[in-house]
């Protein structure tokens, strides 16, 4: 025997709360991977999700403020350098760009008053337009470095308009990084003004050196700050202006990803455009100077950072689960598993008829009421076998009663028997649910004496007897139900479809009887209302068939022996003209064998009984 089979039969073969417990284990360790799972997804694409959302709105407050400084300096620039005197040195350093020192000493104020016109402004310097080029660099921040280690000829040269320069070290200060913003201009008509295309050389270049921590620590406070943003200035043509402290790959900037940011922004110049790139989420926002982007990059999220960020909560709701699952294995072995017991006990006493004294459960839930169901079908069948012997005279009206009652003790006993069978195989489940069927099918048969059931009732009553069939001679039986949506509410004469579906199984099926056995046996039962106060009821199966006109003789009969077949269709056809009237019961049948035997059932005034 394989190890599998024997896990299998020692599973089968245990108690039923072993059983239990070992569902509530699996159950467990089901949860528990369902909480860890749910945990990451959830919290993965919640926190992304306003992650990004708060990262494009620090953007857009970024991109705000840094336009603000930007056009704030050029108006402090425009009012410094629009005054006579600053015209009037602009002359002079096109007509002797080489005296440094007089230009030096005649530019201290104008290259005072710009560096402190703004907190961005890390120092000031002015470098002749013509070459070579001369710096004059105020005496309060002198030169550290040579004018050709801060710019290049070329550099200069290419300069038109308003310009923002790659980061490098400060003049006056070397380990200082800053942005230079060059600003050339030069002089027409007696005027200054700002230089724009080649055809216009500058006269001169106002070099505005932005210290880069003090424009991150400006980004950074507009923005989230535990967000950890990082931001970048980039221009257009992909160079990158600053990186702030390097933390970001120049490889971004050349990819496909960054490319259709850029192309997006063009379409839609006001909005933040976002990109994933690798273990990055990037932000695109463009800026008051067209040339000029803001970059900002934002590490996601590893699944180590989140397991590590919710392993509190999660530790909380696993000792959680396995607290309730502990709960609910004491709860199942108290109050399912050791009345199920007592309830096999009880059934072995009814098949060996030793139950005298009824018992009793405390709580009146399902089991209690099962047993309560056992107790009264057993008081129901000596009561029903004594009423059989003394009323053998009304046979007839006894078999009828017997029928609507459906409180058959053959059919118990064999199903009794069939659970007692089952018991001592140690197939505790199958027991408990021949129990469950059994109490269902007892249950909706008394009815508590009523004539009438609703339609969900019915259908739960032939449903139990299909599965007590099924259990009792080894047949799969398929039960097929369907209800219009408008008799949900609507009650029928109780136990009509039980004897009929009864035929089949016992006739139609082989059982109890000859004839092919069906590899798939069905049985479909259908409710629908034509018309209002109209009850169409289909009973179809696809069993070897009957002969319809004799069916429909005896179903009109007067009376029928009960070794004639298809005594169901009697039973229930004078069941239904004495309660509903003759003239409301209309029945017709057809039978094509092993593929549609169909018995069609018309009830007129069906919601307005008597």
């Amino acid at each position: 025997m394989s190890p599998l089979k024997k896990i299998k039969n020692i599973y089968h073969n245990s108690p039923l709360l072993i059983k239990l417990n070992t569902l509530i284990l699996a159950i467990t360790i089901l949860l528990c991977a369902t909480l860890l799972a749910f945990v990451f997804i959830s919290y993965h694409f919640m926190v992304s999700r306003r992650n990004e959302q708060s990262v494009e709105a620090s953007v857009e407050r970024a991109a705000s403020s840094l336009n603000q400084s930007y056009h704030d300096i050029l108006q402090h620039f425009i009012r410094i350098c629009s005054d006579i005197d600053f015209q009037t040195e602009i002359q002079l350093i096109i007509d002797a760009p080489d005296n440094v020192y007089m230009h030096r000493q005649n530019l201290q104020t104008i290259t005072n008053d710009l560096t402190h016109s703004h907190y961005l402004i890390s120092s000031v310097l002015i470098v002749s337009g013509s070459s070579p080029h001369y710096a004059y660099a105020p005496f309060s921040s002198p030169l550290r470095l040579p004018l050709s280690d801060i710019f290049t000829d070329d550099e200069l040269s290419n300069i038109d308009g308003i310009t923002w320069c790659f980061e490098r070290s400060e003049p006056s200060k070397p380990a200082n990084q800053v942005i230079p913003l060059v600003i050339p201009v030069h002089k027409q008509r007696g005027l200054i003004q700002i230089a724009s295309g080649h055809d216009t050389p500058p006269s001169a270049y106002v070099i505005l050196f932005l210290d880069s921590d003090t424009l991150e620590s400006m980004l950074i406070n507009t923005g989230l700050n535990d967000q950890q943003l990082r931001y970048h200035l980039v221009r257009r043509d992909k160079t990158l202006i600053s990186d702030m402290k390097n933390t970001i790959s120049q490889q971004i900037l050349h990819t496909q990803e960054f490319s259709h940011m850029i192309a997006k922004l063009e379409d839609n110049k006001h909005a933040v455009i976002k990109s994933q790139y690798q273990a990055s989420s990037l932000f695109l926002h463009g800026l008051e100077t067209p040339e000029l982007l803001l970059l900002c990059d934002l590490q996601r999220e590893t699944y180590g950072d989140i397991l590590a960020s919710t392993a509190p909560s999660f530790l909380a709701a696993l000792i959680l689960i396995v607290a309730l699952m502990l709960g609910t294995s004491y709860f199942m072995k108290r109050f399912v598993a050791n009345p199920i017991l007592k309830l096999n006990q009880i059934v072995e006493k009814i098949g060996n008829d030793d139950y005298n004294t009824p018992q009793h459960f405390p709580a009146h839930d399902e089991l209690g009421r099962l047993l309560e169901a056992i107790n009264s079908m057993n008081s129901t069948i000596n009561t029903q076998k004594q009423q059989i012997k003394e009323e053998e005279a009304v046979k007839y009206r006894t078999e009828l009663k017997l029928l609507t009652e459906q409180i058959n003790p053959h059919f118990l006993y064999n199903t009794l028997e069939e659970i007692q069978s089952e018991v001592f195989r140690n197939n505790n489940n199958v027991a408990a649910s021949m129990i469950q069927y059994l109490a269902d099918y007892l249950r909706i048969s008394l009815s508590g004496g009523a004539d009438i059931i609703s339609i969900s009732n019915e259908l739960r009553h032939i449903n139990a007897y299909i599965n007590i069939m099924n259990q009792r001679f080894g047949q799969t039986i398929l039960l097929v139900h369907k209800v219009d949506p408008a008799l949900a509410d609507v009650k029928i004469l109780k136990t009509i479809l039980q004897p009929l579906v009864e035929n089949s199984i016992r006739h139609g099926f082989g059982i109890d009887s000859f004839g092919i056995p069906t590899s798939v046996p069905m049985i479909e039962i259908s409710f629908t209302s034509p018309q209002s106060g109209v009850i169409s009821i289909d009973i179809t199966d696809n069993g070897s068939g009957f002969d319809a006109q004799n069916v429909r003789q005896l179903m009109v009969s007067a009376s029928s022996a009960q070794s004639q077949p298809h005594v169901g269709v009697n039973n229930v056809y004078h069941r239904l003209i004495t309660y509903y009237g003759e003239e409301n019961i209309e029945v017709s049948m057809e039978s094509i064998p092993y593929y549609q035997n169909s018995i069609h059932i018309l009830i007129k005034n069906g919601d307005n009984s008597p």
